[in-house]
């Protein structure tokens, strides 16, 4: 599996009425918007696993302030 960036493989179709396939692009290399930072915040999931999810948060391409996670680690590794 690869994972999402500027050379993946991963296409989005955008516009349906020519088709047009566009390469998917992460938030931080798409050009209408901004990467403000970066947090880590602390979570235990539901079956006690424990993580750390990093956010992106970023201004869109109309100035609002958008959160989405990035990256999740996790802590406990099964065994």
């Amino acid at each position: 599996m690869v994972p999402a960036g500027v050379n993946s493989p991963r296409l989005m179709v955008t516009d349906m009425t020519t088709a047009k396939i566009e390469p998917y692009l992460p938030v931080y290399a798409r050009g209408a918007n901004k990467l403000l930072r970066y947090e880590e915040r602390p979570f235990v999931c539901r079956a006690g696993k424990r993580g750390i999810e990093r956010v992106a948060i970023f201004l869109d391409k109309n100035k609002t302030v958008q959160v989405m996670t990035a990256q999740v680690i996790w802590l406990d590794q099964p065994m």
